[in-house]
């Protein structure tokens, strides 16, 4: 603890604690069951809003008034009655912020013991910590997920909605939103010593960009406060990573219809309103999603459970030891990451995860070798091999083209060129325990550039088919 001021706030901490906990007791055995799993809203109704109604609550708000220097001054008593109002919401939300994030209330509600010394060191700590961070969701790109009304998508640890509320009231827009779920718990650093710093949401826009056949980008949002007591408080946004390929395909599409809405006659003779312009082409966003002509990923219903299920597996396959012990597998993946964060040079990124998955050792020819080995890997027919094979073929050619500085319009990073890499890391991810040493996957490798052998490519086929299974495919 820090100080005498430390001392004297820490009785009524540690009584409050012991109150809830007689008060959950007491109201286990009064509120039904089917009301407390019916909606979240039953759990304040039933437990914090008792907790926080107790005498000692107000008591630990006394306490804490009395060591914030900005509370008002109760001897200048026309400004102390002036500012009071206001500033009494900041201890009274100071504590419940802290016990909410901390998950300090469901511990107590789940009748678990506290640790009220650590508890309590903790909000101490946080009393003078600055740019506390207490939520966070992130905001994906172009991604629609139809919901049914009512219906909630939670898988990963992460929860998925299409809108989100800030300050009461709602933002809504067609894109979808996720959020962390727990995240509360964890922000404080009680439970799980977590720290706000590390970006939660880069995985699951990893995982979702082996899922789609359309790239997804990322902003992330989150509330913060310069301190538990303090007023300043915001939100901020983080482009984390972006493109503005949906909003070009937009305005490409309406663009000569919004300029004849935005002829505007003046004095002076006709001219262009652009926020008339503006405003036309952000109302035609959802029609441009409906007409199959965006370059969005729209997920109806009947795929939510299929997505759900691709999520589950490809995190606890980044999180296995066969990933972590593939050091070709993660030297791939990261190159398809960074491909997507410049998609002008994108090409090169991408070829090179390519190789990193394809080759385990120098070769001679890499064009032909890596065409022939993706696509036996990847062509489910004789003629689609041979089309998957031509079309590597150009798609590495255009690379050379641009590395070598002889066309550099060609290091895009194309999206045919994305969806063979997306589905060839997801057959390796397949064929990662098939081969768990050199040897092993040397072998796999020379019988994928067999390419007039079925007998020797087939079988590798349906081994890498496991995650290909559930993910999109899509047309070369």
């Amino acid at each position: 603890m820090n100080g005498q001021k430390d001392k004297f706030l820490y009785e009524p901490f540690h009584e409050y604690l012991d109150a809830c906990a007689r008060i959950a007791k007491v109201k286990w055995d009064s509120v039904a069951s089917e009301d407390l799993i019916r909606s979240g809203g039953a759990r304040w109704e039933y437990f914090v809003r008792a907790f926080q109604s107790s005498e000692a609550f107000e008591l630990l708000f006394k306490k804490l008034e009395e060591r914030d220097p900005s509370r008002p001054d109760p001897d200048d008593v026309p400004s102390y009655y002036r500012e009071y109002y206001d500033y009494s919401f900041r201890p009274r939300c100071c504590l419940e912020t802290f016990f909410n994030n901390t998950g300090t209330y469901d511990e107590i509600i789940a009748g678990r013991k506290i640790d009220a010394v650590k508890l309590f060191s903790r909000f101490i700590d946080l009393l003078e910590e600055k740019e506390i961070e207490i939520f966070r969701y992130a905001e994906f790109r172009p991604l629609i997920i139809e919901l049914r009304k009512g219906e909630a998508v939670e898988v990963g640890g992460f929860g998925f909605s299409d809108k989100v509320s800030k300050h009461g009231k709602k933002d809504e827009t067609n894109f979808i939103f996720v959020s962390q779920t727990g995240f509360f718990k964890q922000s404080l650093g009680y439970i799980q010593g977590l720290s706000t710093k590390t970006p939660p949401f880069q995985d699951i826009l990893l995982i979702l960009n082996l899922y789609f056949e359309k790239p997804v980008f990322i902003s992330e949002h989150h509330w913060h406060v310069s301190g538990l007591l303090s007023k300043e408080c915001g939100w901020h946004r983080e482009w984390l990573r972006w493109s503005d390929d949906f909003w070009v395909a937009l305005r490409d599409e309406y663009d000569s219809e919004a300029k004849e809405r935005a002829i505007v006659d003046g004095a002076d003779g006709s001219y262009y309103d652009w926020d008339l312009y503006g405003n036309f082409i952000n109302s035609k966003e959802a029609e441009f999603v409906r007409s199959g002509k965006a370059p969005v990923n729209i997920v109806e219903p009947e795929e939510i459970e299929k997505l759900k299920q691709f999520i589950t597996k490809a995190a606890a396959f980044l999180e296995s030891a066969v990933y972590k012990e593939s050091d070709y597998l993660q030297i791939a993946l990261n190159h398809y990451v960074m491909a997507h964060d410049d998609a002008k040079t994108g090409a090169v990124e991408g070829v090179i995860a390519l190789e990193a998955l394809f080759f385990s050792r120098e070769q001679g020819e890499l064009k032909t070798g890596l065409a022939n080995r993706m696509g036996s890997l990847l062509g489910k027919s004789q003629e689609e091999k041979s089309q998957i094979k031509t079309l590597m073929e150009k798609l590495y050619t255009d690379r050379c083209k641009y590395v070598h500085g002889k066309d550099t319009s060609k290091g895009k990073f194309d999206p045919k060129l994305r969806n063979l890499l997306r589905l060839s890391l997801l057959s390796f991810f397949s064929l990662a325990p098939y081969c768990n040493s050199n040897k092993k996957r040397e072998e796999l490798l020379d019988k994928l550039g067999a390419v007039f052998d079925p007998s020797l490519t087939e079988p590798i086929r349906i081994q890498a088919a496991d995650f290909l299974s559930l993910a999109r495919s899509c047309q070369f």
